[in-house]
């Protein structure tokens, strides 16, 4: 299968090398990606954007963001401390924002820069929005004209990345072991090497793939794998770590240590761990959205991997009680990971679980690791003041974006009819008087303002709340009628105020975001929703693959907040005597 499928790949290269001119190596050897989308998709988004908008918005989506969001661990640290700290690393490592590189060409004029002007003073500056002085902002730069030591028939040498692995590398992070596809033959350690990225290709099976078999020995040549398509995909050179046999029998470890970038951005990975957050601005205005306060029952309904429950744990100034759940196991593992470094202690329930089957038991029986317990009743209806619903979504406004033709139409709706059912279980679990708080990562209007129509349309006792701080631009007003006659109807006049969206070509240069805040009046004499109602969502969420009841389960209490801040994951019944008990599902 392997061989057919490289065999079908260099046919196609030869066919395309036949009818193709020679290209200039500047075109070749530089980041200039543009986002193929969907055909349908793209026609919606200019319907909703218009044309010249939505072509700014999709080249800024390719480029990352030009400084770096740090959210600063107050109850460990000061914003002046860390500063003083980061400096210092900064210096120590050698970043000062700039690239061994010349600078690029400016990007356009809207595609964004900076969100404080203050950062042209220096590496590291405070956020001067009102009540977000925790904030940090760390200058990046780029783009950057990289050489790459191009000379006619000698061309360098050079590893092909995964898309995702190229994304993260624009972002900061180094080339590691798993993201190599493919390597120059006689590469050895410590040899300069380029890395360009394969992008996902439509496949004889309508789906989407690399089509490279890991481990390709690149010639140079233009029968290599996607040579053409991978023109204006370089997105920096470095030094290897190992030669080329190394690359592909390591299953980790860092590839190519990246010293020469496109765009520099300082990496955080083991910085200061438990006294910084690497958060968006948005994600972060979305928690003070919400608004929490002293002694409230908060419900965070897509909680991994944590950067928002740990900032609402903050904003709840030592007094509460916060739920957090999801579905990912993984992801609620990084959610304590993340829930212990901001203060937090951890207790793994699975320890006391089966710690206490060993006593009733006794220590001859066979010991079950697992388990699930099918009889829990789920929370009641109106029990939570405030509940945040950070929806998973088409994550269309997500920086650096070099791929997202697998989104369709349909996969739109489908992304809106999920959010809406999710949507639906926020209503019944938040009291009358409460605040639900509704946020994605999606320049979609379709998962954003046709959600709220839906959310004002279906239930006459919710009303769009303001929202402080309000720093994003307003919504979508208006409808779009779809080719099969179908009709989403967004904003209505004097509501586009009221929620916040996040351009990613905006002057603020965030990824795309959407924030709605909703006020919860008197509900129905008869409206609510029955205990096992609830349990059979979760049920439904779980069988479905998407977000709901996590698989695995912790208890994390604060010590640095106090014993009555309390963060858990949804799993099985649980108490602590004498502070609070509750109830878990992992069904």
């Amino acid at each position: 299968m392997k061989k057919a499928r490289d065999l079908n790949l260099l046919l196609k290269t030869t066919r395309r090398i036949s009818s193709t001119p020679k290209m200039d190596p500047s075109d070749r050897y530089c980041f200039s990606p543009i986002l193929r989308w969907n055909p349908e998709v793209e026609n919606y988004f200019i319907k909703a954007y218009g044309a010249d908008h939505f072509s700014v918005i999709s080249k800024a989506l390719t480029r990352p963001s030009s400084y770096s969001c740090v959210r600063v661990n107050t109850l460990k640290s000061t914003s002046d401390a860390v500063i003083e700290k980061l400096l210092k690393i900064i210096k120590e490592k050698g970043f000062d924002g700039d690239c061994h590189g010349k600078e690029g060409p400016e990007l356009d004029e809207n595609v964004g820069s900076p969100p404080e002007e203050s950062l042209k003073k220096g590496p590291i500056v405070k956020c001067q929005i009102p009540g977000l002085d925790y904030v940090l902002f760390v200058k990046g730069s780029g783009p950057h004209v990289i050489d790459y030591g191009y000379v006619p028939g000698a061309p360098p040498k050079e590893v092909i990345v995964s898309r995702k692995c190229a994304e993260a590398v624009l972002r900061g992070a180094q080339v590691f072991v798993p993201g190599v596809l493919a390597c120059s033959a006689h590469v050895e350690k410590g040899d300069t090497i380029a890395v360009s990225v394969a992008i996902e290709q439509r496949n004889p099976n309508g789906g989407w793939a690399s089509g490279m078999t890991r481990g390709t020995v690149l010639q140079g040549l233009q029968t290599d794998p996607y040579y053409f398509e991978r023109n204006g995909l370089y997105i920096g050179q470095g030094t290897t770590t190992m030669s080329r046999a190394g690359l592909f029998r390591a299953s980790e470890g860092i590839a190519v240590d990246m010293n020469d970038r496109v765009f520099r951005l300082p990496s955080f990975y083991d910085v200061l761990e438990g006294e910084i957050f690497l958060q968006n601005l948005p994600s972060i205005v979305a928690a003070h959205a919400l608004d929490p306060q002293k002694g409230e029952r908060i419900l965070d309904m897509c909680a991994a991997p944590g950067g928002k429950t740990t900032a609402i744990a903050i904003l709840m100034k030592d007094e509460g009680e916060l739920v957090a759940i999801d579905r990912s196991h993984n992801k609620a593992q990084d959610n304590v990971s993340n829930a212990i470094e901001d203060g937090g202690t951890y207790v793994s329930k699975a320890d006391i679980r089966k710690a206490m089957r060993r006593m009733r038991n006794g220590p001859g029986r066979n010991q079950c690791l697992g388990g699930r317990v099918e009889n829990s009743k789920g929370f009641y209806p109106d029990s939570f003041d405030r509940v945040l619903l950070d929806a998973p979504c088409s994550a269309l406004g997500l920086r650096p974006r070099l791929f997202v033709g697998e989104e369709t139409i349909d996969s739109l709706k489908r992304h809106a009819t999920y959010q809406r059912r999710m949507f639906d279980q926020a209503v019944k679990l938040v009291r009358p008087g409460g605040v639900i708080v509704y946020s994605t990562c999606t320049i979609n209007p379709g998962e954003n303002e046709a959600l709220v129509r839906y959310a004002l349309n279906t239930y006459k006792f919710l009303s769009l709340a303001s929202q402080n701080p309000r720093i994003g631009g307003p919504g979508l007003v208006g409808s779009c009628e779809f080719p099969d006659g179908r009709t989403e109807e967004w904003l209505r006049p004097g509501e586009e105020n009221f929620v916040q969206r996040f351009d990613p070509s905006s002057s603020l240069d965030t990824i795309g975001f959407f924030i709605a805040k909703f006020s919860v009046g008197s509900k129905d004499d008869n409206f609510g929703l029955e205990m096992h109602e609830t349990v059979e969502f979760w049920k439904k969420i779980r069988r479905a693959g998407n977000c709901g009841g996590c698989r695995k389960t912790s208890y994390y209490s604060p010590t640095s907040y106090c014993t009555y801040v309390a963060i858990y994951w949804l799993n099985f019944e649980f108490s602590v005597p004498g502070v609070f008990s509750f109830g878990f599902y992992d069904g």
